[in-house]
């Protein structure tokens, strides 16, 4: 290996450590890269989302709350509002 780094001209040496440089910021930030990060990146992702569906996004995570909490009454309310929302989301559950 020694004899590999001894025999490089002063290019290759400049296209090196070039290329060292260059990566040296991805491989520390998927080195450094927390749990904790990673769920924050995947809400700020699912925050970004377009209007419709946010929206959409936003009502499954209010229905499952309400769900979780037993208001049965609110679940029942929320699937009046959004009622095309009902078919998509009893397959959505019954494929989990």
């Amino acid at each position: 290996m020694l004899e590999f780094f001894q025999g490089l001209d002063a290019v290759q040496w400049v296209l090196l450590v070039g290329g060292v440089l260059l990566l040296a910021p991805t491989a520390y930030g998927y080195l450094a890269t927390d749990d904790d990060e990673e769920k924050d990146d995947k809400k700020d992702v699912k925050e970004d989302l377009d209007d419709l569906t946010g929206l959409v996004y936003k009502w499954e995570q209010f229905h499952d709350s309400c769900h979780e909490a037993g208001l049965d009454e609110a679940c029942e309310k929320l699937f009046e509002m959004f009622p095309l929302l009902i078919k998509s989301y009893d397959h959505k559950t019954k494929n989990n």
